[in-house]
C-alpha cells in the first residue's frame, strides 16, 4: 500500500523535465527521424499500472512549440495542423468519435473521412445589421475550426512499473484536442473534445518534426514529458 501510495504521489507531483533527454544529433533537416522504439515490456514483469488522464494547457510557454505557429509557415505547423493533414490528405491516420456525450475514449468508432471534417466545423451566430431598416440580424454560419482555437489536449497514458527494469515508466495510449467554444454573445463556454486519435499506431506520424523547436517529433515531444501536464483523474 505504502508503494502504491509513494508511485501515485511522485506521478503527480513529478518535475515537467524528469524524463527529458537531449535529441542525438545536430541536424535535423530530414523530415522523418527514426523512431524511439518503446522497451519490451512483459505481462508479468508489470508490477504495478494506473491509467491517467492528463491535460496539456498550450497556452503555457513551455508548450508554444506545440501551438505555433497557427498558420502552416516555413515547413512548421501546430500540432493540430499536422493532425488533421495527416488525417485527411497523407498517411489516413485513424481518429475516433468521442461519443454523443464526449465520454468515448475506448477508440470504438472510427471516424469517415466525411464524419471527421464534419467534425471540424462549428455553427457560429453572426451579427450583421440590415441596410434598409439599421435592425441587427442574427444568423448560423459553419466555420471551420481552426488551430488557433485548440488550445488544450487531453493525453491518455498508462504509468507502470516494470519490476525488470526496475523503473517508473509511461506508454502514451491517445491524444484527443480540445477546441474552444463560445456562445452567440461571444462569451466562452468550454471546451470541445473533437476526436481521439490513438498513439501508439503511427510510426510514421510520430516521426515528423514539423513544429516550432523542429529539434524533436510529437513522440520525443510527449515521452519526454518536455511539456507541463495536469493530471485530471486516474484509475482506482
Amino acid at each position: 500500500m505504502f508503494f502504491r501510495a509513494t508511485i501515485i504521489f511522485y506521478i503527480l507531483n513529478m518535475p515537467p523535465f524528469i524524463f527529458s533527454q537531449e535529441v542525438a544529433g545536430g541536424n535535423h533537416a530530414n523530415i522523418y527521424k527514426k523512431p524511439i522504439p518503446y522497451a519490451h515490456l512483459r505481462e508479468a514483469d508489470v508490477m504495478w499500472m494506473k491509467r491517467i488522464w492528463r491535460e496539456i494547457d498550450l497556452r503555457q510557454k513551455i508548450n508554444h512549440p506545440l501551438y505555433y505557429p497557427v498558420k502552416p509557415a516555413q515547413g512548421r505547423m501546430s500540432l493540430f495542423d499536422v493532425i488533421v493533414q495527416t488525417c485527411t490528405t497523407e498517411y489516413r491516420l485513424a481518429a475516433y468519435s468521442t461519443g454523443t456525450l464526449g465520454d468515448d475514449d475506448m477508440f470504438t468508432q472510427q471516424l469517415t473521412i466525411p464524419e471527421f471534417l464534419d467534425i471540424l466545423m462549428d455553427t457560429v451566430i453572426v451579427e450583421t445589421v440590415d441596410p434598409d431598416t439599421e435592425d441587427i440580424i442574427q444568423s448560423a454560419v459553419l466555420k471551420k475550426i481552426e488551430s488557433e482555437a485548440v488550445k488544450k489536449y487531453l493525453i491518455k497514458e498508462d504509468w507502470f512499473f516494470d519490476n525488470q527494469r526496475s523503473v517508473l515508466d509511461v506508454r502514451i495510449i491517445g491524444i484527443c484536442p480540445l477546441a474552444e467554444q463560445y456562445n452567440e454573445y461571444g462569451e466562452f463556454k468550454g471546451y470541445k473534445k473533437l476526436f481521439w486519435i490513438t498513439f501508439p499506431k503511427h510510426g510514421i506520424f510520430l516521426q515528423k518534426p514539423m513544429f516550432l523547436t523542429a529539434k524533436m517529433t510529437l513522440k520525443e515531444e510527449l515521452m519526454t514529458t518536455f511539456y507541463g501536464k495536469e493530471c485530471l483523474t486516474a484509475t482506482s
